[in-house]
């Protein structure tokens, strides 16, 4: 989710009212009102709510599924699917892990995806750690992880 900057610069007033914290409780407040700048970020409408609450639930669920692959000797439990990586982005889709082990390179496109997922999370680390003076931690890291990703 992309927000405006004056949708940022709005959470920090109300992370600043509140003391410096911020909670989901307190925007989902303050989004509620239909002139706040946060409003239109929420789907207001309780029956798309809860269904979007519950495709979130049913990604959890599937993604939750574990299988235990023996790499040589060598016992890995592993996630049994994951999201497929010929499907459009922002589109629904999985494919079995055990399925992907006959199909190499639908396989390492499939890899690259989680690799490009988990560079993501890290770059968010180290932006953090860059923000409380703890980047070189984290630093090579990242680096490991592009380097991965590029060579898959």
């Amino acid at each position: 989710m992309r927000l405006t900057k004056s949708q940022q610069l709005y959470i920090k007033e109300l992370a600043f009212s509140n003391g410096g914290k911020m909670t989901p409780d307190l925007i989902i407040a303050d989004a509620k009102k239909k002139r706040s700048p946060l409003h239109g970020l929420f789907e207001w409408d309780l029956k798309k709510a809860a269904h979007q609450h519950w495709l979130v639930t049913a990604r959890t669920i599937i993604t939750s599924v574990t299988v235990v692959c023996t790499e040589h000797t060598i016992t890995i439990p592993t996630n049994a699917y994951i999201e497929d990586p010929d499907k459009p982005r922002g589109s629904q889709g999985y494919v079995s892990t055990v399925t992907l082990r006959s199909d190499k390179e639908k396989a390492r496109r499939a890899l690259v995806r989680e690799l490009e997922r988990a560079e993501s999370f890290m770059q968010r680390a180290y932006n953090v750690a860059a923000a409380v003076g703890l980047s070189d931690e984290v630093e090579s890291i990242l680096a490991q992880i592009r380097s991965i990703a590029r060579s898959a």
